[in-house]
């Protein structure tokens, strides 16, 4: 079966080659190419003159990537790959995502519909027109979903509630990473239990440093209130993007020599990033269900994240904070001693290992999407 998959993802393109972040290595597209068939990803394109760095070079023979383009080509190419496709999957929200399911629609196309977050909330931190334009993009994705015979949502809750569907529907995370390793977290309550001495505390976070609702001004501007109350920290931050506001935000706080931006990492080297902290925070405004939240988990990185989206699934209260509240984050982490870490560490293992185990994870998602498979190959034989 020919699938087309439509998502807004920048793939970087140089010398015929498409690269990747995190989001759609091989290991990730082959979910969809082992249970529906070839993909035609239609996404966004970056042309680059330089090899891409810290990214992974896609090989898979069986996945096409086709740049949109802009607007009225965009709904052009849809049109043409889903005419020639037997089936869509489109991840919303997104805008390639919509009007694929539209062109689906109109053209009489099978499709699943991929949850992986909330339009209001990430449109309304894109500025005044991202404001104006947020009710629409809610709706517009309610519909959507509403709509969807097939839908997949990243969270067990929190999705589900802001877009329900009158479909087939299944809980699922797009994590990926190794099963949780006995030794690994051998070696995390080793660290606790050594203490830092007068070694600062290593705080972490993953995302892309030029997207302002992923919230590391937060973590700034509590470690200028721990600095003050004589708690030193140093901040790692791993991800992609243009670092110079948030290192102008340090520089501003006193903090420019606490901060390293370690820019994009291949998905081997963020997992050792995550080993090698103290504490990751994920201080988002916005979020569906972070993956790179439970990657750190999976290693049994202890974690704080800011109450919002599908992190209140992830972790328990005491270890929330208020989205964009520095001062409880502060405070949060000033409160942290040895038995407080090592707590914070079983229970992430115990998170990853269970419900989010990759195991059970990949054997859900794969029979969901192999019954998409079939419902859509029974529509197309009832049709003829």
């Amino acid at each position: 079966m020919r699938v087309v998959f439509a998502h807004d993802h920048i793939f970087v393109e140089h010398a015929g080659r498409h690269a990747t972040s995190g989001s759609f290595p091989d290991e990730v597209l082959a979910r969809y190419t082992t249970a529906l068939g070839p993909v035609v990803f239609v996404g966004r394109v970056r042309h680059e003159d330089a090899p891409p760095a810290g990214l992974s070079l896609l090989s898979d023979p069986d996945v096409r990537i086709v740049p949109a383009g802009p607007l009225p080509r965009a709904r052009r190419v849809l049109d043409a790959e889903v005419a020639r496709a037997e089936a869509v999957v489109v991840r919303l929200p997104s805008r390639i995502g919509a009007l694929a399911w539209l062109s689906a629609r109109r053209l009489g196309r099978p499709t699943l519909v991929e949850v992986v977050g909330c339009a209001w909330d990430a449109y309304r931190h894109h500025g005044v027109l991202g404001r104006i334009a947020a009710p629409a993009f809610f709706l517009l994705t309610r519909a959507l979903v509403r709509r969807s015979t097939h839908v997949l949502y990243v969270t067990s809750r929190f999705l589900q509630r802001r877009y329900p569907t009158a479909g087939v529907a299944v809980a699922c995370s797009d994590v990926v990473f190794p099963d949780p390793d006995a030794a690994v977290l051998e070696r995390r309550l080793a660290r606790i239990g050594a203490g830092r001495g007068r070694a600062p505390l290593v705080l972490c976070t993953v995302g892309a440093v030029h997207v302002t609702y992923k919230g590391h001004d937060t973590v700034l501007r509590a470690m200028r209130r721990l600095k003050d109350r004589g708690i030193a920290t140093h901040y790692r931050i791993v991800g992609g993007g243009d670092p110079r506001r948030l290192a102008g935000l340090a520089d501003d706080l006193g903090l420019g020599a606490d901060v390293s931006f370690l820019g994009a990492l291949p998905h081997q080297e963020v997992l050792s990033a995550l080993q090698e902290c103290d504490l990751y925070v994920q201080p988002s405004r916005v979020e569906g269900l972070p993956r790179a939240l439970l990657e750190a988990m999976s290693v049994g990185c202890p974690a704080l994240g800011a109450r919002v989206g599908g992190i209140p699934e992830l972790l328990v209260g005491r270890d929330l904070f208020a989205a964009g509240d520095a001062g409880e984050l502060a405070d949060r982490i000033a409160g942290l001693d040895a038995d407080a870490l090592r707590r914070m560490a079983l229970a992430n293992v115990a998170v990853a290992a269970g419900p989010y185990c990759p195991a059970k994870l990949a054997a859900r998602r794969d029979a969901f999407l192999r019954r998409f498979r079939a419902d859509a190959e029974a529509a197309r034989g009832a049709s003829r």
